[in-house]
């Protein structure tokens, strides 16, 4: 019957605890919300690290996403059908549609019949192994699918002179390192943010 009293007791403790917790966090969010406000309008820019060290975190947390629409429009929750529609969301984003066939089938012939000394011509290799051009990088921009630009402004297709020539350096620096280029560079994480609706 002691026990049971103990027990009793400890349970209203541990709820009156956490009720308090919450207060206290609901409290401190608004708290940091009204000082986020005030020190903003007092210090401009410079609030900028404060607002990322104190601000940020507290929102970070409830920034995840619960679900995600599939092609059919059915929404689905579970983490891995969520992981895999944004795989799949991006790989159709970024590819490309138009591939050469006829192309493509010659080099397959082309490699499958020499597959003892392959060679490839030297006008070929010549064109392979050059510099990439501003030509190149102005046809991959024009590729890029409308409405889909990192940014709301579009800018690399507004003014893609502008960006080739930032890109140019860049591209051919990591065509002459290539063999020096670690595959962390190449890769990155794309983090999703939840959209209501």
């Amino acid at each position: 019957m002691l026990k049971e009293q103990t027990n009793i007791r400890r349970n209203e403790a541990i709820e009156k605890c956490e009720k308090e917790l919450k207060e206290i966090h609901s409290n401190m969010t608004t708290s940091m919300m009204r000082k986020h406000n005030l020190k903003w309008s007092e210090m401009g820019e410079k609030a900028t690290k404060w607002y990322f060290v104190k601000v940020k975190p507290v929102f970070r947390r409830a920034n995840v996403i619960k679900g995600l629409k599939d092609e059919k429009g059915k929404l689905q929750t579970n983490p891995e059908a969520i992981q895999n529609r944004a795989l799949k969301y991006y790989k159709e984003l970024f590819s490309n549609e138009e591939t050469d066939i006829q192309i493509q089938e010659e080099i397959i012939e082309c490699t499958a019949n020499n597959t003892e000394e392959l060679q490839i011509a030297m006008t070929h290799r010549e064109r392979l192994e050059a510099k990439i051009s501003e030509k190149e990088i102005n046809y991959a921009l024009k590729q890029l699918k409308n409405g889909k630009a990192p940014g709301p402004d579009e800018l690399y297709k507004k003014v893609p002179s502008i960006v080739t020539k930032i890109l140019l350096p860049i591209f051919n620096q990591i065509l002459m390192l290539q063999d020096e280029w670690e595959r962390e560079n190449i890769t990155s994480i794309t983090v999703l943010i939840e959209k209501k609706g």
